[in-house]
């Protein structure tokens, strides 16, 4: 069977629609991408000045008071300086070069030395320099340098775990360790401190385990990355602890939701 002409004459036309209707999808597609990649870079852009604003604030305001440690879930930021408010009277919150709080201590061979572990009742971040328990006993005895190496939520275990590695630089020749009844047994066996993060814990075997974020990650943000946020995003950690934490329920004390309080 033959072609007739006006097959011939009929199909360039039929092609060049073809054509023009492909080079339009492909248009479509190009500008659906190129307002993805738009809307991509603003939120990109929108996140980043919103960590900006809350790092300046922090660093202005309230400059954060503790990192996270591979070891010990978290430390004290060494060298920090807080002046927080309360009754309408500021007081000042020191961090010495090793973590410590207080003043820094002066070495001297005619005083005694004496490192005290805690949790946030030894550190007394709710008080001046000078009022905490360590700085009232360093001034009636002067004959004593007491080092003041209490953290807000740490367990038995933590303390003395950061004890073993505070001993070779302070040398202390008397180790005091603080227990409060209210938490302490219970959080050597908690992976986690539900305000913070992971930390090394005791099984029932009375094995000891490094911090865990596994155990932790169930109560992040639901989003791709969100370890990696937690540990550096201040804004993510922020809206962690006052959005995403209370979701969770009673999970922890009030000490302990203190010690998140001042963790940034």
């Amino acid at each position: 069977m033959g072609w007739r002409e006006a097959d011939f004459q009929a199909r360039p036309a039929r092609e060049k629609g073809m054509v023009i209707r492909r080079r339009g999808a492909r248009s479509i597609g190009s500008r659906l991408i190129g307002v993805t990649l738009l809307v991509v870079a603003g939120v990109a852009i929108a996140l980043l000045m919103l960590e900006g604003a809350v790092r300046l604030y922090v660093a202005e305001v309230t400059p954060n008071l503790f990192v996270f440690d591979p070891e010990l879930g978290w430390i004290h930021h060494a060298n920090t300086r807080r002046y927080p408010t309360s009754d309408g009277t500021s007081y000042l919150i020191n961090i010495d070069g090793l973590g410590l709080r207080g003043r820094p201590h002066v070495p001297s061979s005619d005083r005694k030395r004496v490192l005290v572990l805690g949790d946030s009742f030894t550190e007394g971040l709710q008080v001046n320099n000078d009022e905490v328990f360590t700085g009232v006993w360093e001034r009636l005895r002067p004959d004593l340098a007491v080092f003041n190496s209490g953290v807000s939520g740490y367990s038995t275990l933590q303390e003395i775990m950061l004890a073993h590695l505070l001993e070779p630089v302070v040398r202390p020749d008397v180790e005091v360790i603080m227990v409060c009844g209210l938490n302490d047994l219970t959080d050597n066996i908690m992976p986690f401190e539900f305000s913070i993060g992971p930390r090394p814990y005791v099984d029932a075997e009375l094995q000891i385990h490094p911090p865990d974020w596994n155990a932790f990650e169930t109560l992040l943000l639901p989003i791709p990355g969100a370890r990696w946020l937690h540990t550096h995003s201040l804004a993510a950690y922020a809206v962690y602890r006052r959005l995403v934490r209370p979701l969770h329920g009673d999970g922890t004390s009030p000490i302990s939701a203190f010690g998140a309080s001042v963790f940034w």
